[in-house]
């Protein structure tokens, strides 16, 4: 647990550094149009364009920000899904006056009518059925859970493609006696006959 939460802060500052390094580069290039006079109005008289560099940096820490907010929301949903024990002391149960109840978490203000701590078979299921398989710059094939956000380079246990066959993950070679055969370009398995889409 602690090496993936270690991966995990690891990617989460990389994608924050590639986010103000784009920034950076967008606020670059608005700088050196703006060293450059253009034509803008109707009489060809050139003028500067105004560019209001505190509202650019204002609005470019609130986008981080959400996203932060966002990420960070992933990240506490797929920790409470995978050890709902940890998280079922943040909840309380407030009893209506018709004998009734529902659930309040403390720390959110979150309130719900069935038990937090109960396992959800349905969670569980979706986020097996959110993984989808991505091809990288180098062009092997990695797995993203669009449910939580993790990566995986094996196909996940559980994952509802688990069964199907990804034709374009596998590579044509021929021996030295002209025959074809297939390699899969993640797992290394290789078939003689080329597999077929299911």
């Amino acid at each position: 647990m602690r090496e993936q939460d270690a991966l995990a802060r690891q990617v989460r500052r990389h994608l924050w550094d590639l986010d103000e390094a784009a920034f950076r580069v967008a606020r670059q290039r608005e700088a050196d149009k703006s060293r450059h006079m253009h034509a803008e109005d109707v009489y060809g008289h050139r003028t500067w364009p105004l560019v209001d560099a505190a509202q650019e940096e204002a609005d470019f820490r609130a986008k981080l920000a959400a996203k932060k907010a966002e990420r960070a929301a992933v990240r506490r949903a797929r920790r409470q899904a995978q050890h709902p024990a940890l998280y079922a002391k943040e909840w309380e149960v407030v009893t209506l006056d018709d004998g009734g109840s529902y659930f309040r978490n403390i720390v959110t203000g979150d309130v719900q009518w069935t038990d937090p701590s109960a396992p959800t078979t349905t969670t569980t299921a979706a986020t097996a059925a959110a993984w989808e398989p991505t091809v990288d710059d180098v062009g092997r094939t990695y797995y993203v859970n669009t449910a939580t956000g993790e990566t995986a380079w094996t196909t996940p246990e559980g994952a509802a493609m688990e069964g199907k066959v990804q034709v374009d993950e596998w590579d044509e070679f021929t021996t030295d006696d002209g025959v074809a055969y297939y390699v899969h370009r993640t797992t290394g398995d290789s078939v003689w006959e080329k597999p077929v889409a299911s």
